[in-house]
């Protein structure tokens, strides 16, 4: 049942979101669901979200890092670097949508694991704590 939780915690924050961030890109002329690969990454998302949270409780138990906000820190900066690698070197959505090329197309290696970091510590850790779900415990 604490797996179920934890899966729930982490999707339903890019759950709630998403039909906003939809509504405002249509809003401002953007068609997201024009290019296949962001409607693949925009839909999967709370998906993964839910994945990652669950694989978090089954190995932070066993995690080097002391104190519960690094640690939720460490977690949401470390699924931010991974899809933002993912969005800018696979899907390359810099370039999809706002056109960027260059050096334009690197700075959401850098801003997106620091927004991840802020939702995880601010937004699901709490909301795991609602939830009930218990950590890991320390191999």
């Amino acid at each position: 049942m604490n797996h179920l939780k934890a899966f729930i915690g982490g999707l339903s924050v890019p759950a709630a979101f998403a039909p906003v961030c939809l509504s405002l890109a249509y809003a401002f002329g953007l068609r997201p669901f024009a290019e296949p690969s962001l409607a693949f990454s925009i839909l999967w998302a709370p998906v993964i979200w839910g994945l990652w949270n669950v694989l978090a409780f089954k190995t932070c138990g066993c995690c080097p890092l002391r104190g519960r906000k690094s640690r939720w820190l460490a977690v949401g900066a470390a699924l931010g670097l991974l899809l933002a690698l993912i969005g800018v070197f696979v899907i390359r959505i810099p370039v999809i949508l706002f056109g960027f090329s260059g050096w334009m197309e690197y700075p959401p290696l850098i801003v997106v694991p620091l927004i991840y970091a802020i939702l995880w510590r601010y937004i699901v850790h709490p909301l795991n704590v609602v939830l009930g779900v218990e950590d890991s415990p320390r191999v």
